[in-house]
């Protein structure tokens, strides 16, 4: 296990190296930009120990790679794949614990813990494109693939909405909501083959404007129940879950934007940055959007 843990330092080492970033620098300003927007988030949001939270489960999810989980199948025993699973999501949420427990929260600290420790024993890929049926029929990939490879995190979410109306928590219900939104822009991190996107034969502003629509719709369609459960439970507080799924709307449509300003490459650092600063500072979505649109019109424009 130890060779395992030694490579993938040396791998991050190498990217970081590749950025133009000596290995030791790209930490120190990692550190630095994770505890900034650490506490940003904790001084401008109430809500901020359930979007952390949130956000270090969405870590964990987009650390996922299927190759990754083949190559530890194939060189450790059934014992050790899911000890090496385990620290690998703890080490993800590592930083994100640390936090918790200086900040004393340490409820939510249990349930990161526990759910980072439970997401190990989840195959998501087992099988799971061939039996799960979708209501999003032939429309784009997205919501099909990541619906299939990350199910079980949005039947979490409903169950926590159903125990937030069950006890009056909203805390919880906006908790379960947030973790919904989170694990719908993570479907964008899959990057599709570059003959897909040729196949629309359109325009590259009528292909990203196609996309937002079938993102929001398809989103809508997954998050609608929950959102009409919270909304009659907690009415009095509609007003929070309308704004809620508006900010959220327009982070999709940035996120989708974003995913193509660098086609048909995945983001990069410096991109996965500006939308990191993004969640601490919402009103930077309406330079990020513009930005990243003509970004994706040039890269699309070369395919379409």
């Amino acid at each position: 296990m130890l060779t395992y843990f030694t490579l993938k330092y040396k791998i991050l080492n190498r990217k970081l190296t590749d950025f133009g970033l000596p290995p030791l620098l790209g930490y120190l300003l990692l550190l630095f930009a994770f505890l900034f927007l650490t506490e940003r988030l904790f001084t401008v949001s109430q809500y901020a120990s359930l979007i952390y939270c949130a956000a270090a489960i969405f870590m964990i999810v987009s650390f996922y790679k299927k190759e990754n989980i083949d190559f530890l199948k194939i060189n450790f025993n059934t014992k050790h794949f899911y000890y090496v699973r385990v620290i690998e999501n703890l080490i993800v949420c590592l930083a994100f614990i640390i936090v918790l427990i200086y900040k004393q929260l340490y409820w939510e600290t249990i349930v990161l813990f526990a759910l980072s420790v439970i997401f190990a024993f989840f195959e998501i890929n087992k099988s799971f494109n061939k039996i799960i049926p979708v209501p999003f029929l032939k429309e784009p990939f997205e919501f099909i693939v990541g619906f299939r490879k990350r199910f079980y995190i949005i039947v979490l979410a409903y169950l926590f909405s159903f125990i937030s109306v069950g006890v009056t928590n909203f805390n919880l219900g906006i908790f379960a909501l947030l973790l919904c939104f989170l694990t719908f822009m993570g479907f964008y991190n899959d990057i599709e083959h570059q003959f897909y996107v040729w196949s629309f034969h359109s325009k590259p502003k009528d292909f990203l404007i196609a996309k937002v629509k079938t993102g929001i719709k398809q989103s809508t369609i997954l998050s609608m129940p929950m959102i009409i459960l919270l909304s009659i439970r907690f009415y009095t507080e509609i007003l929070i879950i309308i704004t809620f799924l508006l900010i959220y709307y327009t982070y999709l449509v940035c996120f989708i934007i974003a995913k193509y300003s660098n086609f048909p490459k995945k983001i990069e650092l410096p991109q996965a940055l500006l939308l990191g600063t993004s969640f601490l500072f919402p009103p930077i979505l309406f330079l990020l959007i513009p930005f990243f649109y003509k970004s994706s019109l040039k890269k699309l424009t070369l395919i379409l």
